[in-house]
């Protein structure tokens, strides 16, 4: 019975300390934004699916980026870019959106860009 209790004892002391070290390395990873042409393929794919009566014109230029995460988890990026309108002019626009980490269908994980409200 001796036995059993001192390799229960050992048992539980290993898992602690695994859990430990999971635990450590986990938070001494520092929370990053995306790079900035993984923002600026989110947020050209977000312009490109919302906007209907008109056409991205290349590039979308980075103006602004938050400092820190939202409370949601998302990022903040302010970018400036300019659509093609069916008539032919041309719309400059500033606009900020929440960039959030997600995996696609293919279980890569992408960044995902939504105009902030």
């Amino acid at each position: 019975m001796g036995k059993m209790i001192k390799m229960l004892r050992i048992a539980a002391v290993s898992m602690m300390v695994l859990a430990l070290a999971f635990a450590v390395v986990g938070c001494a990873k520092t929370a990053s934004g995306p790079k900035d042409e993984d923002a600026i393929k989110a947020i050209a794919s977000a312009i490109e699916s919302t906007v209907k009566d008109a056409k991205l014109q290349s590039p979308v230029v980075i103006v602004e980026r938050g400092s820190k995460q939202t409370p949601a988890g998302e990022w903040q990026v302010k970018a400036d870019y300019t659509l093609v309108l069916k008539d032919g002019k041309t719309k400059k626009e500033t606009k900020t959106f929440n960039l959030s980490s997600s995996i696609n269908d293919m279980g890569v994980p992408v960044w995902m860009a939504a105009e902030a409200k």
